[in-house]
């Protein structure tokens, strides 16, 4: 989901990387489903770029998450779920931004609700905190989930 202030700024080489990632999904989406658990590197696709493949199950709850480094490019494999969307600009820190895992916690309201269901992709931003792995209307599913982690430069 690309959802930002008119006044944020990147660099033409983050734009190019998440489209030739999102060209690789659709040349590669079998490959990709195929894809064991666990980091994969992919700087193949462009410098820098990784992507982590996960199975779990859906919850209730959940805590709002950003990153720095890194944007999210997060595609779902099998099954669905909810994520909680807001702007930090409207959160308060709950836990401060750990470098080495790339991300912080955020308490605050939830300004969107959406779902991604199977072949479905939502990019997060620097700036929008997400709760992934919900479960839709409390029913649990598991689910299989590929995050390609983008570079992210201003």
């Amino acid at each position: 989901m690309i959802w930002v202030n008119k006044d944020l700024k990147y660099s033409a080489s983050f734009h190019d990387s998440i489209w030739k990632v999102r060209n690789y999904i659709n040349s590669s989406f079998a490959e990709i489903s195929a894809l064991a658990v666990g980091k994969h590197d992919c700087s193949s696709i462009s410098d820098g770029v990784f992507a982590i493949v996960s199975e779990y199950e859906t919850r209730d709850n959940g805590i709002l998450e950003s990153h720095k480094k890194y944007v999210d490019l997060q595609m779902m494999l099998k099954g669905q779920e909810r994520f909680e969307v807001s702007d930090i600009s409207v959160l308060e820190v709950s836990e401060k931004y750990n470098e080495e895992n790339d991300i912080m916690f955020w308490d605050g309201g939830i300004q969107a609700d959406i779902c991604l269901n199977e072949g479905n992709i939502i990019i997060f931003l620097p700036n929008e905190a997400h709760t992934p792995g919900l479960s839709i209307n409390n029913e649990k599913c598991q689910v299989k989930k590929v995050v390609f982690k983008i570079p992210y430069a201003e």
